[in-house]
Parts: C-alpha cells; sequence; structure tokens
C-alpha cells in the first residue's frame, strides 16, 4: 500500500509539472483547472500525501502567478466543493501552505539588503584567490575598466584610480557601501514605479539580495532593461530564476561568472525548491 500510494504521489507530482510548465504567463484559467484536476487526483491518498502535493502545488503555482491569483481560485466555489468532498481538513491545510508562502514575500520598496547577501557579494566580488577578500591594489578588468575594492569598477580614463594604486581595507569597506547603496536603491525604484502603476509585485528576502547582486555586478540600468525583470514583472519568478543562470554572462569571465549566476539561480528560487517543513532563514537587514 505504501509503495502504491508513493507512486501516485509520484505521478501526480509529474502531472503538476507538466501542466505548468505549458503556462509560459499567469493564465487563471489553466491554473483553477490544474488546482481542480490535482484534487481530483489526491482522491485516494491518505491524508499526509495529500497535504504533501497540495504543498508542492502551491509552491509550484506560485512560481509562476501571484499569491492573489492562487487565492482567487481556492475562493471558487466548485474548487471548495472539490475540497469538501475530498476531506475538509483539506480547506484549512491549503489556507495553511499559501500563507505560510505569503509570509516569506515582502513589499521589495521597503526591503534592505541581508547580511546573508551582503556576505555572498563580498564572496563573489573580491579576490579571486582569497575569496570574500578585497583587492586592494587598482587593476585592469580588460573591458575599458579598473577595478579595485570588492568589485569597486570604474571608467579607466575618468577613475581616480590607476592601475597600481593601493587603498586600505577601510577604503574597501566605504567603496562596498557605496555600491551596494546605489544598487539596492535602484532594484527598489524599480518596484517603486511598478506599485505607482497598480502592479504589486513581492519578493522574498533572497530573491531581493539576488536582484542587487546582478545589479551590482551588471549596473542597475541593465537589469532595468532586462528581459529577466520583465519575467518579475509578470510574476512568473521561475522563468526569471532559471534566466539567471545565463544573465550578461561576458565571454572573457564566462566560465567563473556562469558558476556565481548558477548560485544566485539556486538562492533565487530557494523558497520553492527548499523543503516546506524547512524554517526560512532569518536576516538582519543592513542595506
Amino acid at each position: 500500500m505504501k509503495n502504491y500510494q508513493q507512486f501516485i504521489e509520484s505521478e501526480i507530482k509529474e502531472f503538476i509539472d507538466q501542466r505548468l510548465s505549458t503556462i509560459n504567463e499567469s493564465n487563471l484559467n489553466m491554473l483553477r483547472s490544474t488546482f481542480l484536476s490535482t484534487l481530483k487526483k489526491i482522491k485516494k491518498l491518505n491524508f499526509e500525501r495529500q497535504k504533501k502535493i497540495i504543498g508542492y502545488l502551491i509552491a509550484s503555482m506560485l512560481m509562476i502567478a501571484p499569491p492573489v491569483m492562487i487565492e482567487t481560485i481556492i475562493k471558487d466555489e466548485s474548487i471548495k466543493k472539490e475540497i469538501k468532498q475530498i476531506e475538509p481538513k483539506l480547506e484549512d491545510e491549503i489556507t495553511s501552505k499559501l500563507d505560510e508562502f505569503e509570509s516569506k514575500f515582502k513589499d521589495v520598496t521597503k526591503m534592505r539588503l541581508s547580511s546573508e547577501g551582503w556576505k555572498s557579494i563580498k564572496y563573489e566580488e573580491g579576490s579571486a584567490k582569497e575569496k570574500g577578500e578585497p583587492v586592494l591594489k587598482a587593476y585592469k578588468l580588460g573591458d575599458g575598466m579598473v577595478t579595485i575594492g570588492w568589485g569597486h569598477a570604474e571608467k579607466i580614463r575618468r577613475s581616480k584610480y590607476k592601475v597600481g594604486d593601493e587603498i586600505t581595507r577601510e577604503r574597501a569597506q566605504e567603496l562596498l557601501e557605496e555600491d551596494l547603496k546605489i544598487a539596492a536603491d535602484g532594484v527598489r525604484k524599480i518596484f517603486k514605479e511598478w506599485e505607482e502603476k497598480g502592479i504589486d509585485v513581492k519578493l522574498t528576502q533572497d530573491q531581493f539580495d539576488v536582484l542587487v547582486s546582478l545589479a551590482f555586478n551588471s549596473g542597475v540600468g541593465s537589469l532595468r532593461e532586462s528581459n529577466l525583470i520583465q519575467k518579475i514583472k509578470r510574476g512568473n519568478l521561475k522563468k526569471a530564476g532559471e534566466m539567471i543562470k545565463k544573465y550578461k554572462l561576458k565571454e572573457k569571465f564566462k566560465e567563473s561568472l556562469s558558476k556565481r549566476r548558477s548560485r544566485e539561480s539556486e538562492k533565487f528560487l530557494s523558497v520553492f525548491n527548499d523543503t516546506l517543513d524547512n524554517p526560512s532563514s532569518q536576516y538582519q537587514a543592513t542595506f
């Protein structure tokens, strides 16, 4: 019986993946149909497995659609009727799972870079030989820029730093704080502009941290004009997370940068990929 239940659970999850993979953008009717079909498929499973699949379904749907759309589906009378026929307690479980996920998504315009985000950027932008440490001697990047500290870059012809100039660790810290403020302010501004147009998109702390990292690394302007940010604007976080892997991969730094992008992609999607029972990390906001 246990093997049968496991087999059915696996089959249903595969069904969910297949159905949702055909939805390029948020589509209420298709999402509602997927939700209803999934409910019908879990009838023969025990309550514990029903709960697991419901959690999987909600997480999967939130990857491509905003919470308000999922709430609309749950309130649909045909959906509510189907839930009661399966297991009355399931309604509370569905509401609980949605609330659990929603609590992790915040207003981006009020978010600050977390201490974990800060450490991650230091690791990625610092010395290649001593990860997390600043480079205290200015050098050419090879793209018309001179860099120093934790990835602080300026155009050679306008930079106050010449190749070979040295700074203190304290100055490197100051430069990083200035650069990160620009990056974080830029990300917040994008979401503020959406908010003023009635577009309400919320993100997790990890997702905000990743966007600040991308803005720091490639520039706020590049992020603003990217297809990646448009996917986020439409609520398709899954596609956005996948696009991060190939975001602004400069040929000169492709090998090292692709590894960084993979880490950023994984972090961006971690809220969906983590085990639902794992408590969310608590961060101390910094910027």
